[in-house]
């Protein structure tokens, strides 16, 4: 093989020959960094010997046939350098379009650095690699400087011409491109948020290709921004080419438009029934997208599913009992949606209570007729809680009824557990028992005074104000202390003028506006709330009423069943003094009337401070007096002798209670319901 490139490189020197007969061969050279070296011997050979040589080279390599001739490849083309890295750069070509008759065996680019950058450099730098295949990367270059990149193919005959690029190529830090996310939206609606994708190096960017019609890329600040409204449906691969900074980069992604609106199915409420009872109402599934849907799962047996204008409508009879969590799958529209909710089928009737009526009676009277509440479900009740004593419930035929006679009054809330059947259910009403049969109730004047429930006791609750018996017989009127009264008797005290009397408070004139009468009631001498309107022996007949009928004075033992029902803690067997020391903040009113405001009026007994007539026929004195003190009789004698009366006072939040001689003393009366 060698001899046949050693003769081919002979031709041309034969054509030459032959008009000269003695021929010159040229010096033989090898560059190095000093130039040309003259190899140490010159030839000249005679032209008939050549044609010998030749002629015996090629009997000996090609007997009998002529010899194959090849040459090395043509030139590559289109060569492009692009720099990879600060010490890198890529090489492509096209390969020779002839292998010179021989195949190519490889590649061998040369990167020759230019003697202009930087403008230090003395001389080049030559740095050779080899390929087999476009492209080629070079590595080895020096960051910032210019190179110039040739390619040469070689077979067995040589290398062909090299190409050479046109333009310097510098290696660099390159460009680089963010990766953008998938984004898949309906057509012909905005794209938002907009694609951003984060770049270095590029000052800007080419034109994009590849993005749906409609839509756009801009560049600032190292970001590119893709936004705009797609016209068409789709999917766009697109390219976005940096520009400026180093290197060839391009920024892509996938835009996925799609020319329907997505499935979509609403949420179905967690519905509970009972087996064997319809689904009522429907349960309704609104859907969007979808223009019908497959096979429901999932359903209780006897419960279906239908699609129409865009609502899933679910109904039936549920068939058997348990928990069911269904799915409906939407057909059509875009995508894989389920419509799925919950059906719980219970087994049993649920426990179900009527509702009972508020009821409102009088103590120690029959609840008639008795309160009845239907029940559903349940098979009992359980211990009701909240009645008033003497007041029981129970259960019979899916009915509760409850009666009894009430022995306490007050605002009973009751509760009655139903039992049996399934889910924890009460029955429940409000039952009121009132000590008082009416709001309010009228003297034989007249005079209508505001009632009262506290306890089991029915209470006026505001002074009296009444002028005679309730028999119409007068009570003596006094408004001297000394005066007669209408029948020209004597009044309040004195030997046999031991009968009832009564008077305003400080003489007080009924006309007065705002008078003592009005706001306190008259004061009365014990005579007179114990009914006795003449002196000397008193026969029974003789005791008459100074209340409405119906209606009398408090007992001491009225006045302690008062005060103990407030007061629980209150001493009620003590004789005199003060026998609760807070029961009388609760009985007082909360008004100006008194000195020092300190009731609350929580009992609505509404005492104010109305004072006292002393029985030499003087008014209060310091504790005594209107706005201090307000004092009631009781019937009731100490020892048959000294009748009871109990105070409230302006500054402590006691009750007290005092036996005195004084029988014309001038107090408040308070009537209570017999």
């Amino acid at each position: 093989m060698t001899l046949r490139i050693l003769l081919m490189s002979l031709l041309p020197l034969l054509s030459f020959a032959q008009s000269n007969s003695k021929v010159a061969m040229p010096k033989n050279t090898q560059s190095n960094d000093k130039g040309p070296v003259e190899l140490k011997r010159n030839a000249l050979y005679n032209l008939d010997e050549i044609k010998v040589r030749w002629k015996k080279a090629a009997l000996e390599n090609c007997p009998g046939v002529p010899c194959p001739t090849f040459s090395v490849p043509g030139p590559c083309s289109s060569i492009v350098a692009a720099p990879t890295s600060p010490s890198s750069a890529s090489v492509s070509f096209v390969p020779p379009t002839s292998d010179g008759g021989s195949p190519i065996t490889g590649y061998i680019v040369t990167a020759t650095s230019t003697p202009s950058a930087p403008a230090k450099r003395k001389s080049s730098s030559v740095i050779t690699v080899t390929g087999t295949s476009s492209p080629i990367v070079v590595t080895g270059l020096t960051f910032g400087v210019n190179y110039i990149f040739s390619v040469v193919a070689t077979n067995a005959a040589g290398g062909s011409p090299p190409i050479t690029t046109t333009t310097t190529v510098t290696p660099c830090t390159l460009n680089t491109a963010g990766t953008a996310s998938s984004i898949t939206l309906i057509v012909n609606t905005a794209l938002t948020p907009s694609i951003t994708i984060a770049t270095t190096g590029a000052t800007g960017i080419g034109t994009a290709t590849g993005l749906p019609a409609g839509v756009t890329a801009v560049w600032a600040s190292n970001v590119i921004t893709i936004s705009g409204t797609p016209t068409a449906a789709g999917t766009f691969n697109y390219t976005i080419p940096l520009t400026g900074g180093c290197g060839s980069v391009d920024a892509t992604g996938t835009i996925t438009v799609s020319a329907c609106t997505p499935n979509t199915a609403g949420t179905a409420s967690p519905i509970t029934l009972i087996v064997n009872t319809a689904l009522t109402p429907s349960i309704t599934i609104t859907t969007t997208g979808a223009t019908g849907i497959g096979t429901a799962t999932g359903l209780p047996a006897g419960v279906t599913a239908v699609w129409a204008s865009n609502v899933i409508t679910i109904s039936g009879t549920p068939a058997a009992s348990g928990t069911f969590n269904y799915t409906i799958p939407l057909t059509g529209g875009c995508g894989s949606v389920n419509a799925t909710g919950t059906i719980t089928v219970s087994s049993c009737t649920p426990n179900t209570a009527g509702t009972a009526s508020p009821i409102t009676l009088i103590v120690n009277t029959a609840l008639t007729p008795s309160i009845t509440i239907a029940t559903t479900g349940a098979t009992g009740i359980g211990t009701a809680t909240g009645l008033p004593a003497g007041v029981t419930a129970v259960w019979a035929s899916n009915v509760i009824t409850i009666s009894g006679t009430p022995t306490a009054a007050g605002t009973f809330n009751y509760t009655i557990p139903l039992t049996g059947g399934c889910g924890s259910v009460n029955a429940t009403g409000t039952i009121t028992v009132s000590a008082c049969p009416t709001p309010t109730i009228t003297d034989i004047d007249g005079n209508t005074y505001n009632t009262v429930s506290i306890g089991i006791q029915c209470w006026m609750r505001e002074n009296l104000r009444v002028r005679r018996y309730n028999n119409g017989t007068e009570i003596r009127f006094d408004a001297s202390g000394t005066s007669t009264g209408t029948t020209g008797s004597p009044t309040w005290s004195g030997t046999g003028r031991e009968y009832g009397a009564h008077t305003i408070y400080a003489h007080d004139s009924a006309t007065t506006t705002p008078s003592n009468l009005t706001s306190y009631g008259y004061l009365y001498n014990w005579y007179a709330a114990k009914g006795i309107y003449k002196t000397g022996v008193i026969a029974s007949t003789d005791t008459l009423n100074i209340c409405p009928s119906g209606w009398h004075v408090p007992s001491d033992s009225d006045w302690n069943k008062l005060v103990i029902f407030i007061d629980s803690d209150a001493d009620t067997n003590r004789l005199s003094g003060n026998y609760s020391t807070s029961a009388g903040k609760k009985l007082k009113k909360n008004h100006p009337l008194w000195t020092t405001n300190t009731g609350n009026d929580d009992s609505g007994f509404s005492a104010l401070p109305g004072g006292t007539r002393a029985n030499g026929g003087s008014f209060g004195g310091s504790s005594l007096s209107i706005g201090n003190v307000a004092s009631f009789w009781s019937v009731t004698q100490y020892l048959g002798v000294s009748p009871y009366h109990h105070q409230l006072n302006h500054n402590n939040d006691n009750v007290r209670k005092s036996a005195i001689l004084y029988k014309s003393l001038g107090a408040s009366v308070r009537c209570l319901i017999d």
